[in-house]
């Protein structure tokens, strides 16, 4: 019995389902027949009918699917950058969610369970009756409580946060009908909404706006970067080895290749995925010629992608391997200039651009055209603690100053070059030990010309790696002239005070190790004094090697340094100078003695030219600036004052030293600094025997050397050289090329300015 039960059960289990599809065809027959209408109207709809779910489905799909534009929109140059900027966006509003409703669940527990034990209470006021408000409670469900209060909290963010709305209903109590009030209740609700407010609405909503801003920004300045990475990765897309297919049957596909998917990844099997997976194997097929053909394409691109895009590089390396380009970042001040020129033609008003971008605008607008174009074709920019000087002045110092450096670069360069050749070649430096004092000063003058007067105007621009060295460099030439001019008085001084003892003092080892030690600590004192404190960089100029030295150290720089040592050589020259015109005792008896003492003094002046015309020329060249920069500088250090802020000692500018007439002195002294560095080489040259000699002698190698080309350009090819001349004023006048002169037979060579002897010209050479 019990297996004829089963297999009846079993067919009325199998006639159940088509007796319930039959019911539900007579239930909807009896519905359209009741209500006249083909479809159910709404009214009658379950909550989450299925059509309901459709169209709220389907009308966030329809948003999706045209948001899909914007897929395509990146590929185009002008709307890729801000797609992607808004992407970027869009990331930081979805973090800043997570925090919103943190921030919001918390405060919705909270204000609910403070406001729920109200909920339905009623009180009589003014003869009305009113109801507890249910913004924060709900009078028909308790369980959606908390729901009600996250609506309100989040639509208070858009400003919809009303205080009456919190009100707290108690009742009415007493035989008088009184109105209960619980203030305590009220007050802290109220507290909390304000909190709630500030903490979300206020902090967190200009947050997530200033982090949009600053990723927004971020984007925009790297736009091509950007643009071309998420192209590549479109690239990608496009090639990456994926099956498809259209709706809806990617659902069905989705369903097959996720279950597969899932099943391989819990088993370990690594040989075979889902068709998402670039390594899925699939059957093993013979490809086609036509694929066999388009595998051969696609393989080189899809492996430069793979090398390129795998391990997650760099955004900018990518572009680079993607399209061999080289990225070059806009410097700070590129952008700066450019808006400089923008805001220029634009003609606005450019006060909040900076004290230079005004200054450059107000030059222009009052007709400052000299020094306006010369900062834009010769891209010099001072400092800005240079510019009030420059608004001040009358003269164009500046340029003069810029053009005079760079006119004077070429000579210093080429004669020093020439003295340290003469020096090195045909000097003996092994017997002759001051010359090295002599080319430790020629070196510190070429590196002076080539290092800074060459790009004196051009300075700011260097970078801030290689401004350290420029600077150093700068100061140890300097220091190096004027420490190497004393050490040659010195010696000088030595050996005329002392000429038994010179040879002993003066010796090989001693000067060469004075050379060494004097550039070492020239080196050593730049490097521990710009490394250390006492220079730093003016981060609020446009340039990246722009300098400020302190006012203590650069007073004891000038002091120390270039004061010091000028001193001793004008005084120690002066003494020499003053011993060698005082005729000796024991040339005053008789007059052979006197001969021979006149004679001496001769020789001895011509001793000590050289040196005292060096110390006069390096200290009128050199001192007077030098000593109008310790005078600023000491007047600017005594009115410095401590700024009430930072604690700090800054500069009062009402108060400077600085006048128009100090500007102008000041200017013509600095001036004279590239004329002291021209003369120099000039100096020794023609203050020495060896060097005149030698600089005669290239000189006239080089005129030779002219006349030998002249002559070869002259020489008659052959025949006789007579009446050439008045052939060739013949020929100058007629159209007729002129032959050439015939060649001499004795030697001489008739011009128009007369005859040369060849043969002499060849004896003397």
């Amino acid at each position: 019995m019990s297996p004829s039960f089963t297999s009846i059960h079993v067919r009325e289990r199998k006639l159940a389902i088509p007796e319930r599809i039959f019911h539900s065809f007579l239930v909807s027959a009896i519905v359209v027949r009741n209500h006249g209408e083909p479809y159910l109207h709404r009214i009658h709809w379950d909550p989450i009918h299925p059509t309901l779910l459709f169209e709220v489905l389907f009308t966030i799909a329809a948003v999706l699917s045209s948001w899909r534009l914007f897929y395509f929109l990146q590929i185009i140059r002008r709307f890729g950058p801000l797609v992607i900027s808004i992407g970027k966006c869009v990331k930081d509003i979805l973090l800043f969610w997570v925090i919103f409703m943190v921030v919001l669940g918390s405060f919705a527990v909270g204000l609910n369970y403070l406001l729920e034990h109200y909920k339905y209470n009623k009180v009589i006021r003014d003869d009305k009756t009113i109801e507890q408000p249910f913004y924060m409670t709900r009078q028909v469900d308790s369980s959606c409580s908390i729901q009600s209060a996250m609506r309100y909290l989040y639509w208070a963010w858009y400003g919809y946060l009303d205080p009456e709305r919190l009100e707290v209903i108690v009742g009415n109590c007493c035989p008088q009908n009184l109105e209960t009030k619980h203030v305590i209740v009220q007050n802290a609700a109220e507290f909390l909404s304000a909190v709630y407010y500030m903490i979300l609405v206020i902090s967190l909503l200009n947050l997530m706006i200033s982090i949009m801003a600053t990723t927004a920004g971020t984007v925009l300045e790297n736009r091509d970067m950007e643009w071309k990475y998420v192209r590549c990765q479109i690239w990608w897309e496009f090639f990456e080895d994926c099956r498809s297919l259209p709706p809806p049957f990617c659902l069905l596909q989705f369903l097959v290749h996720g279950f597969v998917f899932t099943l391989r990844k819990l088993r370990g099997d690594k040989k075979q995925r889902s068709a998402w997976d670039m390594n899925f194997v699939g059957r093993e097929e013979t490809p086609s010629e036509k694929e066999r053909y388009l595998q051969n394409i696609n393989t080189p691109l899809q492996q430069e992608l793979i090398r390129t895009l795998k391990g997650r590089l760099l955004r900018h390396k990518v572009i680079q391997q993607m399209t061999n380009m080289e990225y070059f970042p806009i410097a700070g001040i590129s952008v700066q200039l450019l808006n400089f020129r923008n805001a220029v033609c634009d003609e606005k008003d450019l006060s909040d651009q900076g004290p230079v971008v005004a200054v450059l605008y107000t030059q222009s607008l009052n007709g400052d055209t000299l020094r306006l174009w010369s900062y834009i074709f010769i891209p010099v920019l001072p400092p800005l603690h240079l510019w009030r000087r420059a608004l001040s002045s009358d003269m164009e110092f500046d340029v003069i100053i810029d053009l005079l450096t760079l006119a004077c670069a070429p000579p210093t360069v080429m004669f020093n070059a020439l003295v340290l050749y003469i020096a090195l070649r045909y000097v003996n430096l092994q017997q002759r030990l001051n010359q090295r004092f002599v080319v430790s000063m020629t070196v510190s003058d070429l590196l002076y010309g080539i290092v800074y007067m060459s790009t004196r105007m051009y300075n700011q621009f260097i970078p801030r790696w290689l401004c350290g060295p420029y600077y150093m460099t700068l100061w140890a030439c300097q220091i190096g002239s004027v420490v190497f001019l004393l050490l040659l008085n010195i010696d000088k001084y030595i050996s005329i005070r002392y000429p038994l003892q010179y040879p002993c003092i003066a010796t090989k080892r001693t000067v060469t190790l004075q050379v060494a030690i004097v550039w070492l600590s020239i080196f050593l004192y730049c490097l521990l004094s710009f490394y250390c404190g006492a220079v730093h960089y003016d981060e609020d100029s446009l340039f990246e090697c722009s300098v400020q030295v302190e006012p203590i150290f650069y007073i004891l720089m000038l002091l120390l340094c270039y004061m010091a040592p000028l001193l001793s050589s004008i005084s120690i020259s002066i003494y020499i100078a003053w011993k060698v015109h005082q005729k000796p005792k024991h040339c005053q008896r008789t007059n052979r003695l006197r001969f021979n003492g006149a004679k001496t003094k001769r020789r001895m002046v011509k001793r000590i030219f050289f040196v005292f015309i060096s110390t006069i020329w390096t200290t009128i060249t050199f001192l007077p600036y030098r000593i109008g920069l310790s005078v600023f500088y000491l007047c600017q250090w005594y009115h410095m004052k401590e700024d009430a802020a930072s604690h700090q000692l800054i500069v009062d500018e009402d108060n400077m030293c600085r006048t128009p007439a100090t500007e102008i002195a000041i200017s013509i002294f600095l001036c004279m600094l590239p004329l002291g560095a021209v003369g120099n080489p000039l100096v020794t040259i023609f203050t020495q025997n060896t060097y005149r000699l030698r600089a005669l002698s290239i000189w006239s190698s080089i005129k030779q050397c002219n006349l030998f080309k002249r002559y070869a350009e002259l020489r008659p090819a052959n025949g006789s050289n007579q009446n050439w001349t008045a052939e060739k004023k013949r020929q100058r006048k007629s159209d007729d090329p002129m032959p050439p002169p015939p060649p001499p037979a004795d030697g001489t060579l008739v011009t128009d300015k007369g005859a040369i002897n060849l043969n002499a010209i060849y004896a003397t050479v």
